[in-house]
């Protein structure tokens, strides 16, 4: 790998990863902001209460920051070791070409198209993990007891291995260029987040997408 692409995939972790430490920042303020402007428009006035936080809600996001900060220094091992096995698994092991006609087509195609894939795929996973053999691996997400949008990355390090492998063994298939894998995985973030955020949007008909 050459001295530019390293550059290239540095410059793509950066802007991934300063975009999920935005979501932490924006997420909390964004649902004050909203719980504020309904208050405002029913009539009531804002109360230094208001902007109070519960020492509940204060240790589960340590708690859960914690726990995300010592998986990501895990996973980055992990990470390592199984994409070179996946890679080697493809091109040797199996001996097939890697699936090619995604390729051809228009950057915004591929992006729309690995956001499918990875709900896909994400859906899947998440039933999988809802079954007894799985289930105490996933208890984890749910045994927050005060749910916020850092309860997305409260996961135990096997759930983010069964996750991530079955991530990397479709989109390391499809051979895909490293900015549409990154950009789709970072709105894929930031949805994870919104869903845990607790803010009261209904969405009407498209509750449901």
């Amino acid at each position: 790998m050459g001295f530019l692409e390293n550059m290239w995939l540095m410059v793509l972790y950066i802007v991934s990863e300063w975009a999920v430490f935005q979501a932490f920042l924006v997420f909390p303020l964004l649902l004050l902001a909203v719980k504020l402007w309904q208050k405002v428009r029913s009539g009531g006035s804002v109360q230094t209460s208001d902007f109070s936080v519960q020492s509940e809600m204060v240790w589960s996001v340590a708690n859960n920051l914690s726990l995300a900060l010592v998986n990501s220094l895990l996973w980055v091992a992990l990470l390592a070791g199984v994409y070179t096995l996946i890679d080697a698994f493809w091109t040797e092991m199996i001996g097939i070409d890697r699936f090619a006609v995604i390729q051809t087509l228009p950057l915004w195609v591929q992006f729309v198209a690995v956001l499918i894939l990875l709900d896909f795929k994400n859906y899947w996973s998440h039933r999988l993990l809802h079954q007894h053999w799985l289930w105490d691996i996933h208890s984890l997400h749910h045994s927050d007891k005060h749910m916020n949008h850092t309860t997305t990355v409260r996961i135990h390090i096997l759930e983010s291995l069964q996750m991530s492998l079955v991530s990397m063994i479709i989109l390391g298939w499809l051979n895909l260029p490293l900015a549409v894998v990154v950009a789709a995985g970072m709105i894929r973030s930031w949805h994870g987040f919104y869903i845990h955020s607790g803010l009261p949007f209904d969405h009407g008909p498209f509750r449901k997408v």
